[in-house]
């Protein structure tokens, strides 16, 4: 079993399936996208899932376990944006300087 991005696309899909199978001489394999399983995961089989990652936060409708392809949204805020929102609020309405731990 394998799990892809929501915004994966059919050539990256069908390049993993052939490896599988020619390199690795697996019997059968499984792809899924990780809103579907996020899904099913807390026991809906339709939901709206919301994942912010680092750079993007992707919309992704789910509906009886399928993944709506054509209705899925990205947007270009995330974690960096705003942790680097946070730590300008901080520094700059409080004065504090947040250092992270690997430059102490």
């Amino acid at each position: 079993m394998f799990t892809e991005p929501s915004f994966h696309n059919k050539k990256n899909r069908f390049k993993l399936t052939e490896a599988m199978f020619e390199s690795a001489n697996i019997p059968a394999m499984f792809i899924n996208k990780s809103g579907s399983l996020s899904a099913i995961s807390c026991a809906w089989s339709t939901a709206m899932i919301v994942d912010s990652g680092h750079n993007y936060t992707y919309f992704v409708p789910v509906h009886e376990g399928y993944v709506l392809d054509k209705t899925m949204a990205r947007f270009p805020v995330a974690g960096r944006m705003i942790s680097e929102v946070i730590d300008m609020y901080l520094q700059t309405e409080w004065g504090i300087n947040v250092c992270p731990d690997y430059e102490i």
